[in-house]
Order: C-alpha cells, then sequence, then structure tokens
C-alpha cells in the first residue's frame, strides 16, 4: 500500500522565512484495516538529513495550517 502523502511537498514559515518540505518516507504499522501511521520522514530543501515528524504532530501543523500543502511531486 502506498501512502498518498508519500511525495506531496509543503510550505512552512519561521521567523518570517519561508521553508520548503517534501515527504519521503512513513514509518507505519499493520495491514488494511489495521494500516497505521505512526511517522513522516520529511526532507528539507535546505537540510541533508531527513527529520522523522510524529503522525499526531504532522495533524496538528496542518490542521493549525503551520505546514501549507503546495503540490504532489511524483
Amino acid at each position: 500500500m502506498i501512502n498518498p502523502a508519500i511525495g506531496t511537498r509543503w510550505y512552512t514559515e519561521k521567523n518570517g522565512k519561508p521553508f520548503y518540505l517534501v515527504v519521503n518516507g512513513i514509518i507505519a504499522t499493520g495491514v488494511r484495516d489495521t494500516f497505521q501511521v505512526i511517522s513522516y520522514e520529511l526532507k528539507y530543501d535546505h537540510l541533508e538529513k531527513l527529520q522523522i515528524v510524529p503522525a499526531a504532530k504532522m495533524l496538528d501543523f496542518i490542521t493549525s495550517k503551520k505546514l501549507i500543502y503546495e503540490s504532489y511531486t511524483l
């Protein structure tokens, strides 16, 4: 199963500076009815290392509009 979030590009702003990131992968458990995303692997344009963000924190960022969907990259 491929998660639809993989390959999506997002935008955030911190201290007035724009930052862009792509959802590079997910960490999940279960299959079909028990499938659950635990965390997301994010690749910021300005950083070499992947950042791991818990799924609950990603949901908070999106619902509070701290993270804005930009496009699908794949």
